[in-house]
């Protein structure tokens, strides 16, 4: 179920219930994302949320952004010696990070025409040690550490036009 509310009269921003039981992974978040998209009509999506880093050089709780490749799938990879983490190796070796939502964001977006941008905090290693990760707090600070980041590059755009009226 999605959960929508508006800021201030008028924002086009929203926050989508996406959590566990809610539909999560791609076709999940490419639902959410097309009803916010039907509901607010944006110019423009932001995606902020947190992954898995698949490279060493990506640490806990640093920011990946769309510039940068990532992989995105409807499984938890929990550990770097399974035959998905194989595929992986082979088939995207320049990806630095995993997650379950950023391909069904990006499609939903990409079928409306309206450019994205995923902004994601590094909570984990995709290596079966989450739930470490989880218990000293990472997965919050990496969370935060990527509304940070989207924020900055958000005060950087110019100011949008006006909002176009809903039909009723």
């Amino acid at each position: 179920m999605s959960r929508w509310r508006e800021r201030r009269s008028g924002a086009r921003s929203a926050v989508a219930g996406g959590g566990r039981g809610d539909g999560e992974g791609n076709s999940g978040s490419a639902t959410h994302t097309e009803r916010a998209i039907a509901y607010f009509r944006p110019p423009a999506l932001f995606f902020v949320g947190v992954a898995g880093s698949l490279r060493a050089e990506v640490a806990l709780e640093d920011v990946v952004v769309a510039g940068k490749t990532w992989v995105s799938g409807d499984v938890v990879l929990n550990s770097r010696t399974s035959p998905l983490a194989d595929l992986i190796d082979r088939s995207h070796n320049d990806a630095v990070a995993i997650d379950m939502e950023s391909a069904g964001m990006a499609q939903a977006a990409r079928l409306s025409d309206i450019p994205v941008l995923a902004v994601r905090g590094i909570s984990d290693f995709a290596d079966g040690r989450e739930a470490v990760a989880d218990a000293k707090g990472t997965q919050p600070v990496a969370a935060r550490n990527a509304a940070s980041v989207a924020v900055k590059i958000l005060r950087e755009l110019p100011a949008p036009g006006p909002v176009p009226s809903r039909p009723a």
